[in-house]
Parts: structure tokens; C-alpha cells; sequence
């Protein structure tokens, strides 16, 4: 996005004041996190307010399933200029975001990869396809979980798929099956 407005959303629930929540992002310059308004949605009040918060990323994935644990909702983030992937996180019962790291493995400066995140057996997941080129097969795909919610030596790689066409995955079901 060059220049106009995004927005992303995450939708919660903060089991300290028994609210259904919505924290909304506008995003106004796409390469300045400091031209951003957060505002929270209450259920119980049925109204919007700001929040005074500086976001750490302007630039955010807003994949529709994107994982809710405990009252915290993540997407993937990046810092402006970088293609390396973070955790942008906001936590409903706190009202702020946080940040974490993905596996060091993908601390890379290059695209070769597609990151999404997703809930694996109640965990923090990070599926990852590597060599993501037309040209490159056969693609070798990558489950890793976070251990340990906010300990970034606590990810472990599950699994590695070795495809032989070009796949990325839907999600995760809640039985644990990777779609």
C-alpha cells in the first residue's frame, strides 16, 4: 500500500471485565507507525474509544485467522524497510500491544519465505513455506510452535514438509490437522 489508509482488526474476549472486545488499527501512512489511531470497541458499552499507544510496526499482515490465546490476539508485523518478520500482539484485558520474535531461522533480508500464523494444539504457531519462487520445487514447508507464550527460545520446529508442487496452507483446525 503506497501512502493511503489501512486497517486491521482483532476481535477478544477480556475475562477480568467479562467484555467482548475489538481494538481496530488505522494505519494512515504505511511506512510511519507514528501516523496510526488505535481504537477499542466494548460490547458491554456498546461504543468506541481511543487508545493512547504508539504501534511498534506500520506494517501488519491481516490474515482473517489470525491466532487468539488466553485474551491475546497476534498477527505478523514488520518494521518499516525490513522484510523480517514479527509478532505484534494485543492483549484485551491490558489494552496494549507487545511484540515477540519468530523463529531466528527466518531473521532473514529476503522474501524466500511466506509466513502465516495460526493456533497449533493451543500454541502459538508459525507455518512457514520456504523457497517461495515459481521456479524453485519442490517447496519445503515448516510448522514450528511457540513453547512458551513471550519466550522466544521456547519455538520448536515440528515439522518439515518437502512438496513438490507450489502449496501454502489454509489453516489449522482445532483438531490439529493442518489444511
Amino acid at each position: 500500500m503506497n501512502g493511503g489508509v489501512d486497517i486491521f482488526f482483532g476481535f477478544g474476549y477480556d475475562v477480568k471485565t467479562d467484555d467482548y472486545k475489538v481494538v481496530r488499527v488505522i494505519v494512515e501512512d504505511y511506512y510511519n507507525s507514528q501516523r496510526s489511531r488505535v481504537e477499542l470497541y466494548s460490547l458491554y458499552t456498546d461504543s468506541w474509544r481511543p487508545i493512547d499507544c504508539v504501534l511498534p510496526f506500520a506494517v501488519v499482515d491481516k490474515h482473517p485467522r489470525a491466532p487468539f490465546q488466553n485474551g491475546i490476539y497476534c498477527w505478523l508485523g514488520r518494521e518499516n524497510g525490513s522484510s523480517n518478520n514479527s509478532i505484534l500482539s494485543f492483549d484485551f484485558t491490558t489494552e496494549a500491544f507487545g511484540t515477540m520474535s519468530v523463529p531466528d531461522v527466518f531473521h532473514i533480508d529476503n522474501d524466500s519465505y511466506l509466513m502465516m500464523l495460526a493456533l497449533l494444539n493451543e500454541k502459538i504457531a508459525c507455518m512457514v513455506s520456504l523457497g517461495f519462487s515459481l521456479g524453485k520445487v519442490p517447496w519445503h514447508f515448516e510448522v514450528w510452535v511457540l513453547n512458551e507464550y513471550g519466550v522466544k527460545e521456547s519455538w520448536t520446529k515440528l515439522y518439515t514438509i518437502v512438496l513438490e508442487y507450489h502449496f501454502f496452507p489454509c489453516g489449522v483446525f482445532v483438531d490439529g490437522k493442518i489444511v
